[in-house]
C-alpha cells in the first residue's frame, strides 16, 4: 500500500459524474417533463443542429480529450458499468442532462444511440421504460404520469392506500433488542453513531472534526479498536464538500501511517472517500419557499447499494454544503434532516453530519442545546449530538493538567436518544 485509497474509485467517479458543477443548474431541479410521443430508434439526421452542436463528442468524430468515454457509451460500450444495461441507461441520460438537454431532447438523442433496445418501449404504470429512466435523472418519477405526454398518460392517479395492519403495535416479550451503534466507545457505555439514525459532530473550524471523523471512518472500516475499545468492522462512505481527493488521501495517509499493511488494506476495501468540492451536493432545493428533495439522497443511496453498504456509516462533511436556504430556518433544517433520514432508512446506516458551532457558542465552556449552527429543528431531528470544544481552564485544573490546556479538547454528548449522555477528555493528538 502506498497510502492511497484505490478500491472503489470507479464507483466514486461514476457517482461524481452524475453531479452538476456549481456553475450548472442542478440536474434534479424540478422541471416540466414534456416528452413528445415517439417510439423506436431515430436516425441521427433527424436530430436538430441545435442539439448536435451541444454534443460534438457524440455527433462528430473529432477526438475529444474529455468526452471519449461518453462517446464509447453512446456507441454501445457498457463495460464501464459491468455490462449492466440499466446502469448504462441512467449514466447516459444523466450525462445528457448535465450537457444541458431537456427531457424531450434526451429522449431523441438516446433513440439515435446504437444502444437502443426494445425494452425502452416496455409499458410502465403511466409511461415506458425510457421515459421513467429520464424521469429518474430529473427526480420527477412521482409526477411522471401528469408531465409526460404519451398514450399511457393517466391524470386520475388514485390516492395512496395505507396498510392499516402494519401500524398496529407489536409486543416483544422481554423487550426489543438494544439499539446498535456503529462508532467507537468513548468511555463506559457511551457509544457513537446509532444505526438508522442521525448524528451530528459539532465543533469550531480547525478543531479537527474532519480528521476525527476520517479517523473514526478508518477504524470502523478496518474493524480496528479505537481508544482500546473494540469496533465491529463495517463499510463507510465519506462525502466531503470541502476537501479534494488529494487532501482526503493526505489525511488518510497521516491517520494510518503507523498501521500495518493488512489494516490499511481492510480500510481500502471498506471505505470510500468521495470529494464533492465544486459539485452541487445539496440534499434539497428551495423553489419559492417550497423545499423538495434534490435527488442527492437517492444518489447516495445508490452508491451505498453499489458498494454493498448495509448497516454501515455514511458521513456528510459538512452540513452547510448539503443545505439549501437559510440554516436558521426551521423549514431548511427539517428538509435536510428528512432527506438524511431517508438515507438512514434505506441503507440502515448511521448518517453523521459534521457541523459548525453557532456564533453564540464560539467561546462555550460546556455543550448545551443550541450548540450547533442553525435552527434548533436540526438538533431536534438528531438522535445523537456530539460536541467538541477546547478544554477550559476549569477542566484543566480539575484533571490536573499543568501544560497548555488548549492542547486538549473536551468531547461531550449532550443528546443521546439511545444511551447515556456524558463527556470525556480527548488529547489534540487523538482528535487530529
Amino acid at each position: 500500500m502506498n497510502g492511497q485509497l484505490i478500491q472503489g474509485q470507479e464507483l466514486i467517479n461514476q457517482f461524481v459524474d452524475f453531479l452538476p458543477t456549481t456553475n450548472q443548474a442542478p440536474v434534479n431541479t424540478p422541471i416540466l417533463l414534456n416528452i413528445q410521443p415517439r417510439t423506436g430508434p431515430l436516425d441521427k439526421k433527424d436530430i436538430s443542429a441545435h442539439i448536435k452542436n451541444k454534443l460534438p463528442e457524440l455527433f462528430t468524430d473529432i477526438p475529444m480529450l474529455m468526452g471519449e468515454k461518453w462517446r464509447d457509451l453512446y456507441n454501445g460500450d457498457i463495460s464501464a458499468y459491468d455490462n449492466d444495461d440499466s446502469r448504462a441507461d441512467i449514466a447516459l441520460a444523466g450525462y445528457l442532462a448535465r450537457r444541458g438537454l431537456n427531457p424531450d431532447e434526451i429522449d431523441q438523442v438516446m433513440r439515435t444511440s446504437p444502444r437502443y433496445r426494445p425494452k425502452w418501449e416496455e409499458s410502465r404504470e403511466h409511461s415506458n421504460w425510457l421515459h421513467e429512466t429520464i424521469a429518474k435523472v430529473f427526480n420527477q418519477t412521482d409526477k411522471l404520469e401528469v408531465k409526460i405526454h404519451n398514450t399511457f398518460n393517466n391524470p386520475n392517479r388514485p390516492e395512496i392506500e395505507y396498510d392499516i395492519e402494519q401500524y398496529k403495535p407489536t409486543y416483544f416479550a422481554g423487550g426489543m433488542p438494544p439499539r446498535t451503534f456503529a462508532g467507537p466507545t468513548i468511555h463506559g457505555s457511551l457509544k457513537l453513531y446509532p444505526l438508522r439514525a442521525l448524528t451530528a459532530v459539532v465543533a469550531l473550524g480547525a478543531v479537527g472534526k474532519t480528521s476525527l471523523l476520517i479517523g473514526h471512518a478508518c477504524h470502523i472500516a478496518a474493524g480496528k479498536p479505537w481508544n482500546n475499545q473494540p469496533i465491529v468492522q463495517r463499510k463507510v462512505i465519506y462525502f466531503s464538500v470541502e476537501e479534494t481527493k488529494e487532501e482526503l488521501t493526505r489525511k488518510f495517509s497521516a491517520i494510518t501511517q503507523n498501521w500495518s499493511d493488512e489494516e490499511r488494506q481492510r480500510v481500502s476495501e471498506n471505505l470510500l472517500l468521495v470529494p464533492l468540492l465544486g459539485q452541487d451536493a445539496r440534499l434539497v432545493t428551495n423553489e419559492r419557499g417550497s423545499y423538495q428533495g434534490s435527488g442527492m439522497a437517492e444518489r447516495m443511496i445508490g452508491i451505498a447499494r453499489e458498494f454493498d453498504l448495509k448497516d454501515g456509516v455514511i458521513i456528510l462533511d459538512h452540513m452547510q454544503g448539503f443545505a439549501s436556504g437559510d440554516l436558521n430556518s426551521s423549514e431548511t433544517a427539517t428538509a435536510i434532516c428528512r432527506e438524511a433520514n431517508k438515507i438512514a432508512e434505506k441503507t440502515g446506516a448511521a448518517v453523521v453530519f459534521a457541523a459548525h458551532i453557532s456564533k453564540a457558542n464560539i467561546k462555550a465552556t460546556s455543550i448545551e442545546q443550541g450548540f450547533a449552527v442553525g435552527s434548533l429543528a436540526f438538533e431536534n431531528a438528531l438522535r445523537q449530538m456530539v460536541g467538541i470544544i477546547t478544554m477550559s481552564e476549569e477542566d484543566a485544573k480539575k484533571y490536573g493538567i499543568t501544560q497548555d490546556h488548549r492542547q486538549y479538547s473536551r468531547l461531550e454528548v449532550p443528546k443521546n436518544s439511545y444511551g447515556p449522555s456524558d463527556g470525556g477528555i480527548l488529547s489534540s493528538a487523538t482528535v487530529n
